[in-house]
């Protein structure tokens, strides 16, 4: 339900006839917020009469005695059964679960329980494996159809793309003359989705008209050594003539108090351990940070400066985030370079790490968002050997040698990234 919910699925139901209750629950305001809505959506069908709300919010959660009166009046109505007047209900025996159970020696309860779950999950697994392993062939007609099968179910798992350029504002706060490139920081804002990234351009006064996009783990500081001084690798882009932007993600740099990072995400206020709770509604940590990412690259891409190409680099535990919003981003992101460090997310084991993607390893996890960005120029460090997927990709769309698996070394992957 993330970024939508119940009554907007509730009005894909018109203009056939709906009834709602509404008690003390997350429909206690249902009167005032959702279903006059759902009552313009009906009017737009010229069928205002079928639609109806029951609210008796004095009640707690419950189906009772009123909420079931209203239903056969309305079932009364509109499969027109003939009631003048509705039967009252009538008590009725209690039947334990031998009596009214429909096993028997003939027909055995099926199997079920924890072990049973587990399997169950796993021949679901490994039946979409199968089939999503069957797409990607050999052709580059084969890497269409893989791209549009694996990279809709990431467009899915992520949940956003690149926003439109009406739909960010920029903000500049501070400009500094550093000698021969300009510090100029301020804000990313998303309009619509009501969030501010915090930026920081490191601007060369003779720019190449390339930018580099630099993801790190610390954020927009990650750009500077702790003396101060830009890092070794930052430097070199600098002096090469590169714009570097640098970004706080989501619970990173200005997001936090103490400057630390966060070894948990939040969490809803509830005691039984399950992802939907909180992230059936809201979208994960991971995936907002991604979000961040794509913000930050339509703004480039959009810019009034118009840059030659863009690239995108993240040389530590945030290469993963870089890789998903290349996905996203495909051909717009003119080179990326990242590092995975062995990592998948099939490997994350709590659901409250700033790791955890639910659906991430699905379609063919981490390679798989390689595979659909094929044949764009991309390093990967931090595997042993490119995952057979991604290269399955590249090679594919007959342009294996825009991949290039090389060390997790900041000099060695800046001078690939320079020579491109």
């Amino acid at each position: 339900r993330v970024g939508t919910g119940n009554v907007e699925f509730a009005a894909l139901f018109a203009p056939k006839p709906l009834g709602l209750t509404a008690a003390d629950d997350w429909t206690v305001e249902m009167e005032t917020k959702g279903f006059p809505e759902l009552q313009k959506i009906y009017k737009m069908y010229d069928a205002q009469e079928n639609v109806m709300l029951e609210a008796h919010t004095h009640f707690p959660h419950n189906y009772n005695l009123v909420c079931r009166k209203a239903l056969y009046h309305w079932f009364n109505k509109h499969l027109e059964l003939g009631f003048k007047e509705i039967p009252e209900e009538q008590p009725f025996p209690f039947q334990a679960k031998p009596v009214h159970t429909v096993w028997n020696d003939e027909h055995p309860e099926p199997e079920s329980g924890d072990a049973f779950e587990k399997k169950l999950v796993k021949q679901w697994h490994d039946d979409a494996q199968q089939q999503l392993d069957q797409l990607l062939y050999s052709s580059k007609r084969g890497l269409e159809s893989y791209k549009s099968v694996v990279g809709g179910g990431i467009d899915i798992v992520i949940g956003a793309r690149l926003p439109r350029n009406t739909e960010i504002d920029y903000e500049q706060v501070h400009k500094v003359d550093k000698g021969h490139f300009l510090e100029i920081g301020g804000f990313l804002n998303h309009i619509k989705n009501k969030t501010s990234i915090p930026i920081l351009f490191l601007y060369p006064k003779e720019w190449n008209q390339k930018t580099v996009i630099w993801i790190s783990k610390s954020g927009k500081a990650g750009l500077y050594a702790q003396d101060g001084n830009l890092t070794a690798g930052i430097k070199t882009l600098i002096d090469q003539g590169y714009t570097v932007m640098g970004v706080d993600l989501l619970m990173q740099g200005e997001f936090l108090v103490d400057g630390n990072p966060i070894p948990k995400t939040r969490r809803v206020a509830n005691p039984r351990q399950a992802a939907g709770y909180t992230f059936g509604y809201n979208s994960t940590l991971f995936a907002r940070r991604v979000h961040d990412v794509l913000t930050v690259i339509s703004f480039v891409k959009h810019h009034e400066t118009n840059p030659e190409s863009i690239s995108l680099v993240s040389l530590d535990a945030t290469g993963p985030i870089a890789i998903a919003a290349r996905a996203q981003a495909r051909s717009i992101v003119d080179h990326l370079v990242a590092t995975t460090n062995g990592f998948r997310f099939h490997q994350v084991d709590d659901l409250h790490s700033p790791e955890f993607l639910p659906g991430g390893a699905k379609y063919h996890d981490l390679p798989g968002m390689l595979a659909v960005a094929a044949p764009s120029a991309t390093y990967v460090a931090g595997e042993k050997e490119l995952p057979k997927v991604t290269l399955r990709a590249y090679a594919a769309s007959r342009q294996a040698d825009q991949l290039q698996l090389g060390e997790n070394d900041t000099a060695a992957a800046l001078e690939w990234l320079m020579a491109q």
